[in-house]
């Protein structure tokens, strides 16, 4: 298990870049790429060559998503309280299980969502994704029913007749249907975003600044893998931190954790490397634009300062073995987005006409 940081933040690159870059070349159907029709009912996984419909899917897969999740949590916390509620003897806050889908209820409206994998898809990939989205569906259905149905019964106090029989019964189910729609979820959301970013990046080689925004790409998805390795558990500071220990303790902790901090200083000479070479782009394509140019000067700004933070991490984790409590790693996880705000700057000011 690894501290939060905001994985959705890839997803955003898309639907900004999709606007301003890739509507040159993809939405306007260049079939560059595309496979032929013997291609799409192959068994083989689609490659980089459904173009506009794997970035247009994607688009639509994240909004679909994003509907299906935003109830899961309120779900899970009347789970919570109704627990709670029973420990107590019916003591603190009562279940509001008829707040959770108040008003315009999301359930409804993915229901009648036509959302489906492209003809363009391979085989399997279509069968990936429909059979996901059934799935997401069918039991986003299925929890609405039985929200409705807890919200009548703490109503109307039934809990009172049998012992709250009913809420148990239905709890594993609940958990259940939960656990199905993010693993659903998780599992079209890597597939899509594979097939749309191959899609975009052949699109971008094609237009003059797409350039600009693949080199602040690539070096995003190496300071995204390197926190990988930064936030993993592992890294987590045991007890209050006080306690004194030998330099022979510190030399085992960090041992025990040299397979997450080998990679990620690896990583941190790969990104500099990049850095280096990558802020010394030829910058013809972005004559008279000096909007861009200066937005992209300020993600090497913004990415220095993040290393900087990395490394400091970094030589505190290889001296100790941890980099710190949860609040700690959470705010260095947080820095990604940092960088990530850097890049989507530039696609917004591209997007304004900069």
């Amino acid at each position: 298990m690894k501290c939060q940081m905001d994985h959705n933040s890839r997803q955003h690159f898309l639907p900004l870049v999709l606007t301003a870059v890739c509507g040159l070349s993809l939405v306007t159907g260049c079939g560059c790429g595309k496979k032929s029709p013997s291609d799409k009912s192959g068994g083989g996984s689609s490659g980089a060559g459904p173009g506009p419909d794997a970035i247009g899917f994607h688009n639509s897969l994240v909004e679909f998503s994003k509907t299906a999740r935003e109830p899961l949590r309120k779900i899970m916390d009347a789970v919570k309280a109704s627990d709670e509620w029973i420990e107590y003897n019916t003591g603190g806050t009562k279940p509001r299980w008829e707040l959770i889908l108040i008003g315009s209820n999301p359930y409804d409206k993915l229901a009648k969502s036509g959302l489906a994998a492209p003809d363009s898809f391979a085989k399997d990939d279509k069968t990936l994704f429909n059979t996901r989205i059934q799935t997401v569906k069918n039991n986003c259905s299925e929890l609405s029913t039985i929200v409705g149905t807890l919200a009548a019964y703490y109503k109307a106090e039934d809990y009172k007749d049998d012992q709250y029989k009913k809420f148990l019964d239905l709890k594993p189910r609940i958990e259940a249907l939960t656990e199905a729609i993010g693993t659903a979820i998780v599992e079209m959301g890597e597939r899509s975003e594979t097939l749309a970013s191959a899609a975009e990046r052949e699109a971008l080689k094609k237009n003059p600044v797409g350039i600009f925004i693949l080199n602040m790409r690539d070096i995003t998805d190496k300071c995204e893998a390197q926190m990988e390795f930064l936030t993993d558990e592992r890294l987590l500071l045991e007890g209050s931190g006080t306690e004194s220990k030998t330099d022979a303790q510190k030399a085992e902790a960090v041992a025990k954790v040299k397979d997450l901090l080998d990679p990620a200083e690896a990583l941190a000479k790969e990104i500099a490397d990049m850095a280096a070479k990558f802020s010394k782009a030829d910058r013809a394509a972005l004559k008279g634009r000096d909007r861009l140019a200066k937005d992209y000067d300020a993600f090497f700004t913004v990415l220095e300062d993040q290393q900087g933070t990395v490394r400091k991490n970094l030589r505190f984790a290889q001296e100790h073995g941890y980099i710190g409590n949860e609040s700690s790693m959470k705010l260095l996880g947080g820095t990604v987005r940092d960088v990530v705000n850097a890049h989507n700057r530039f696609i917004e000011g591209l997007n304004k006409g900069n």
